[in-house]
């Protein structure tokens, strides 16, 4: 439902952003991250150049640590944010995240894995905290569809992440979930990364996480 727009338009909005003091955020988030590099490779390298040289965001979200460092040491990008199709579920995880791109970069802000929030916000803190401690920023998802656990996430992430023009129209994995909802709507509380709004203030303050990413376009 998004209209293709060209370089010259997309370009105008981030200059019109930075005008208006929003920070901007690439999302350079599929799941085949640097391999995209040798697959197309004249055609990759080209469109990361027009977006580190000519759109200038202040982050670009990435998945993938080998593509965090092909970004720094190619391109001179030094501005991070890890999507949570990286899967960071805890402290662990984000420190092998950081062991791998040592020195390639910095990381700024962390979307945690979409169960995340289904836990205790103690133990949500935890990992807030571990973050910050690192000088990156955690945030929660908040409107996430997903459902906690589902075991064909990554086969979707997979089916979404296609070149435009090749993956279907009608989106099955979103189809079955959209009738599981139709025809239960008491699944909506089992719904990964969700946060009600009754939640939110509560969670912030037993969390410590004061960002929140509301996700969709729905």
């Amino acid at each position: 439902d998004i209209p293709n727009i060209g370089r010259d338009t997309a370009a105008g909005h981030f200059v019109y952003a930075r005008q208006l003091g929003i920070e901007t955020n690439y999302l350079a988030n599929g799941r085949r991250g640097s391999r995209y590099f040798s697959q197309y490779s004249e055609k990759v390298w080209e469109y990361f150049t027009w977006i580190t040289h000519e759109l200038r965001p202040d982050l670009i979200t990435v998945s993938d640590p080998e593509l965090q460092v092909v970004l720094y040491r190619e391109f001179g990008w030094d501005s991070f944010c890890i999507s949570t199709i990286s899967g960071i579920r805890d402290r662990r995880g984000l420190e092998r995240w950081l062991e791998a791109t040592k020195g390639c970069g910095t990381v700024r802000s962390l979307v945690l894995h979409h169960d995340v929030t289904q836990r205790d916000w103690q133990e949500i803190r935890e990992m807030a905290e571990a973050a910050s401690n690192y000088g990156i920023r955690a945030k929660l998802m908040m409107t996430e569809s997903c459902y906690g656990d589902c075991p064909v996430r990554q086969a979707h992430y997979a089916f979404v992440g296609q070149a435009a023009g090749l993956r279907p129209a009608l989106d099955p994995f979103q189809v079955s979930c959209i009738l599981k909802r139709l025809t239960n709507p008491g699944s909506l509380l089992d719904l990964a990364g969700f946060i009600t709004p009754e939640e939110l203030h509560t969670g912030s303050d037993e969390s410590g996480i004061d960002g929140f990413k509301i996700t969709g376009r729905s």
